[in-house]
């Protein structure tokens, strides 16, 4: 007989056994990124005999959200667990237009749930090679109306908590992030009004990232591909970015402060 499942919400006691999940499915996620996404979330756990067999994480933005860190036990799939985490988190979110990054295999549970395709997103990765840059850090005093600018929607929340974590780097009209997540360095979000400033970003991170593993999440189409390569960057993999609900455009977006946070 299969073991009662119960649904509940995620807390900090929840993020060991959280942690062995995703590194069960080869994510990169450390502890500490897994403390970062649950500190500006709400979560749902699911539980079989008192241990973790699932979850799945709904981030607010304002006016807009993110689903993101849903996870199942391989042992225990094949009986809706998913289905009813992410039911969970839509009764959560209730009218809050949300996104989200599938993976093929995660693509049609979330169509049931009223999820559209809304384009790709690239994880490139690799040793950073260092490039042509001079290094802007500090953050600026902008940012916060630059952001919102770009993906119409408040993540201050999200900023405050880059700012204790990693390091701000500006360019006119942009600004990027580089911190540590997964096996190295990540570089994102990186907001810009054009792709000269994107560019500037993505090679002050190079630079400061030189010899190091550094990761870049960007959306199809961004026009960088050939800085990214030259970065020493490789695209490992696609996402599919799918939204319900009218969630604004992130035309200013040129990288993911990750696929989770958007």
């Amino acid at each position: 007989m299969a073991p009662v499942l119960a649904l509940g919400a995620f807390g900090p006691a929840h993020l060991p056994a959280a942690l062995a999940l995703s590194e069960a499915e080869g994510w990169p996620h450390r502890a500490a990124d897994w403390e970062l996404a649950l500190g500006l979330s709400e979560g749902v756990a699911a539980l079989a005999e008192g241990r973790l067999v699932g979850c799945g994480l709904l981030t607010r933005f304002g006016t807009a959200g993110r689903v993101s860190m849903i996870l199942v036990d391989r042992r225990h799939r094949g009986r809706g667990i998913g289905r009813a985490i992410l039911g969970a988190l839509a009764d959560l979110a209730g009218d809050l237009p949300l996104g989200l990054c599938a993976t093929p295999a995660g693509a049609p549970l979330y169509a049931r749930f009223g999820f559209r395709a809304a384009g790709q997103v690239g994880q490139w990765q690799g040793i950073a090679q260092p490039r042509p840059a001079a290094v802007v850090r500090g953050l600026p005093a902008q940012a916060a109306a630059l952001d919102r600018a770009a993906t119409g929607t408040d993540r201050q929340g999200l900023l405050a908590a880059l700012a204790e974590r990693g390091q701000f780097l500006a360019a006119p009209g942009g600004y990027a992030v580089l911190r540590s997540f997964g096996r190295g360095r990540m570089l994102g979000p990186v907001v810009a009004g054009g792709r000269d400033a994107a560019v500037s970003l993505l090679r002050q991170g190079a630079a400061l990232s030189a010899g190091g593993f550094l990761r870049v999440d960007v959306p199809e189409h961004c026009g960088l591909e050939d800085e990214l390569a030259a970065a020493g960057l490789r695209c490992a993999g696609t996402g599919l970015a799918m939204a319900r609900g009218a969630v604004p455009p992130a035309e200013g977006l040129w990288g993911l402060a990750s696929q989770g946070f958007g």
